[in-house]
């Protein structure tokens, strides 16, 4: 045995066949080394270290001993005994190479700072001995255990992982036997389990992963044994598990706010078991291959999180409920059988995600970005219908169902829904807006409930299936004005809208719904040019409506924006309210009304071409409205004269611009010409019920009581000044005159 005593800022070594001792200020440790073959130096000065040995014993029981060089050793102990305090830090320079053990925590307070380098050993122990307590954090560099890992063995130990990497081959355990408490946090860096990871053995564990943390393992157990309690919150970051039991005999509690955790095999859940699936959470069942579990594939699940199916074949018949989201990836067909009531929506990603009950899809947003959703007979209510290009629709079990949209949001579903085994519809719920952008073969037919479907391809809507029109509203586009009158449903009280959204429309079949009404709306034209005999109103909200056929029911009404024009007839009162515009014919034409209202605020727009110097014939020459019903005629508003003749019109000229037996009611408010050509940009005064102008050497007169236009020569006589009159006024009033002589009626002006 050789003794040597150091110097100030040295220790005392004792140098033995069995081993060395070490002394620094009163305090021993010992380096147990076996049979020491070299030459043993250690310095220690302040807080650093340097030891080199073969096997040498590391036991640190007071004080602070930093390792910032190469040391090897085989067992490393800090607190060896109850009472006592150590610490042992590892710096970024520093390696300390284990060939057996390191007790963080023997049976007093110890603890294991690595702040860079590299620590290696067999197995880990934070807080071994009952009563113990050891900490444990790295905050970068490396601590690799080539066993196990126990954090709170008897006692109670803490794991940090801030940085760097854990990582143990055989099982990780927190909170080990009865009576210990283990904390494990990874905010940062990784713990990696070659084994498994138990979260309370048989005491008190507790997993947190936070930040951008990392752990992963083989199988996963929280709440392994009868008394034990487990408890693994993720906040952020992942958790990812070969498999994973909650509550197995003891008490298990995972709780997901942020972050993912995944199962590649089978989640299973004990009768003392929680799963808490928060907003924010992600738990994800499989890893793109042929596992992957939930509860059985019976259990039910409160998701309030996100759950994402990514696996291959798998039947999932529990019931999902709460306020979060189910995601398909991957290949493979997973279904879904339960009555879910889940309202985070469905996304589909790749694979197939089949309908085992007209539940499964919960109550939320359905958005089929890849893959394929398979109806599998089963007809389905969805809220906001999504998807992009390349996405599939379909049913592959026979028989007739229904996809059903129904969200105030708009969306637009850019994939194919096409026919299978059975015979798929499409119902339009909601106030929102659902654009078709891709070429869709499904043949059950469109009901349009509510809200607006925009016809974003050419095939949007398939080339057969009924149109059914229960309030919503068929939405034309560059890509798609197709003429869809002989699908639209003759049922009783179809409330037809269409939106020609700035296109021309032409509906040529007829639209005989008893009690049914049509609205138009948008910019751009519909043209009815069948024998329409639906019997309830029709609205012109916005755009032209031009009636080429009849419509032998329905009351027509032009609102603010809207305007009515065409050559047919209308076998019911016509009112053209404030804002609105006639504009009979198509360019010129004649267009025949039961009774015509023309409200203050609106526009009569008329063209008058003529036949060279002559009038020519009505609804060719010029444009005329036809009034079938005796005294069917009030007029009010602006009477637009639109001029676009070449060739001064002759005297005795006249245009019957309306045609019409009885009293007409009302006045216009005014008369104007526009257009091109002599006559154009004038306006006219009225007195009594004829409205006059006086272009060039010409009279123009329009009579409201016969609805004509009349040109005669301008006799312009002297008057003399006194009277205050002109010869324009007095040629207004004869014509009043004669025309109050022929209608037997004064008109009040």
């Amino acid at each position: 045995m050789r003794n040597v005593r150091a110097t100030a800022g040295m220790v005392w070594l004792r140098v033995a066949r069995t081993g060395l001792s070490m002394a620094q200020g009163g305090r021993v440790s010992s380096l147990g080394c076996g049979r020491v073959a070299a030459m043993i130096a250690m310095v220690l000065a302040s807080a650093c270290m340097t030891l080199r040995s073969a096997e040498a014993q590391l036991t640190v029981n007071t004080g602070t001993t930093t390792i910032s060089t190469g040391t090897n050793v085989s067992t490393t102990t800090v607190a060896t005994s109850a009472g006592q305090t150590g610490t042992l830090i590892v710096t970024t320079s520093g390696s300390l190479n284990g060939s057996s053990t390191l007790t963080v925590g023997s049976s007093g307070t110890g603890t294991l700072n690595v702040t860079g380098g590299y620590v290696s050993n067999t197995s880990g122990t934070i807080g071994f001995a009952a009563g113990s307590n050891g900490t444990a954090t790295v905050l970068s560099g490396t601590w690799a255990n080539s066993l196990t890992l126990t954090v709170g063995g008897s006692g109670t130990g803490v794991l940090s992982v801030t940085g760097g990497s854990v990582s143990n081959q055989g099982a990780g355990r927190i909170g080990f036997n009865a009576g210990s408490n283990g904390t494990a946090t990874v905010s940062s860096g990784s713990w990696a389990n070659s084994g498994s990871l138990t979260v309370g053995g048989t005491g008190t564990g507790v997993l947190n992963v936070t930040g951008s943390g990392y752990v992963s393992n083989s199988s996963g157990t929280i709440g392994f044994a009868a008394g034990s309690n487990g408890t693994a919150t993720v906040s952020s970051g992942t958790w990812a598990n070969n498999s994973l039991v909650v509550g197995a005999s003891g008490t298990g509690t995972l709780t997901l706010n942020g972050g993912l955790v995944i199962v590649n095999g089978s989640l299973s859940r004990g009768s003392s078991g929680t799963i808490n699936l928060n907003s924010g959470g992600t738990l994800q069942i499989g890893t793109g291959v042929g596992s992957g579990t939930l509860l059985g594939g019976t259990g039910d699940l409160t998701n309030n999180g996100t759950l994402i199916f990514s696996r291959h074949d798998t039947i999932y018949s529990g019931v999902l409920s709460g306020s979060g989201a189910v995601v398909k990836q991957s290949s493979g067909t997973v279904t879904l059988s339960g009555s879910n009531s889940y309202s985070g929506g469905t996304t589909i990603t790749s694979g197939s995600l089949a309908v085992g009950n007209a539940n499964a899809l919960g109550t939320g947003n359905l958005a089929v970005n890849g893959g394929t959703l398979d109806l599998k007979g089963k007809s389905v209510a969805v809220a906001t219908l999504s998807g992009s290009s390349g996405a599939i629709i379909t049913s592959s079990t026979t028989g007739a169902v229904t996809l059903t949209g129904s969200s105030a949001s708009d969306s637009t579903f850019a994939g194919t829904i096409r026919i299978g085994s059975g015979t798929l519809s499409l119902v339009k719920l909601g106030i929102g807006t659902l654009t078709l952008s891709g070429s869709n073969g499904y043949t059950g037919g469109t009901t349009l409930t509510a809200g607006t479907l925009a016809l974003g391809h050419a095939n949007a809507i398939g080339s057969s299936g009924t149109i059914s029109f229960g309030g919503g509203t068929l939405q034309s586009s560059a890509s798609n004005t197709t003429d869809y009158s002989a699908r639209v449903s003759n049922a009783a009280s179809q409330q037809v809208k269409i939106d020609t959204n700035g296109q021309s429309v032409t509906l040529a079949s007829n639209l005989t719904s008893s009690g049914g009404s049509f609205t138009k709306l948008g910019t751009g034209t519909v043209t009815l040019s069948g024998t329409n005999a639906y019997s309830g109103a029709t609205t012109v909200s916005a755009g032209t409506l031009l009636v080429n056929g009849s419509l032998t029911n329905s009351a027509v009404t032009i609102g603010n924006g809207g305007t009515l024009g065409g050559s047919g007839s209308l076998g019911a009162l016509v009112t053209v309210q404030s804002g609105g515009v006639l504009s009979p014919g198509n360019s010129p034409g004649a267009l025949a009304a039961a009774a015509l209202d023309l409200q203050a605020g609106s526009t009569t727009f008329m063209e008058v071409i003529g036949s060279g110097a002559a009038a020519g014939v009505a609804g060719t020459n010029f444009d005329q409205v036809q009034i079938t019903t005796s005294g069917g005629l009030t007029v009010g508003g602006s009477l637009d004269l639109n001029f676009g003749n070449s060739t001064k019109f002759l005297n005795g000229t006249v245009f019957d611009l309306f045609a019409f037996t009885g009293l007409p009611i009302g006045h216009f408010s005014s008369v104007v010409s526009s257009g091109t050509g002599l006559y154009a940009n004038s306006s006219f005064s009225r007195t009594g019920g004829t409205w006059t102008s006086t272009i060039g050497d010409q009279l123009l007169s329009f009579s409201e009581l016969t609805g004509r236009l009349s040109f005669a020569i301008a006799a312009v006589p002297e008057i003399a000044p006194a009277t205050g009159g002109s010869a324009l006024s007095l040629i207004a009033g004869v014509l009043a005159m004669i025309e109050q002589r022929r209608r037997r009626a004064t008109l009040v002006a």
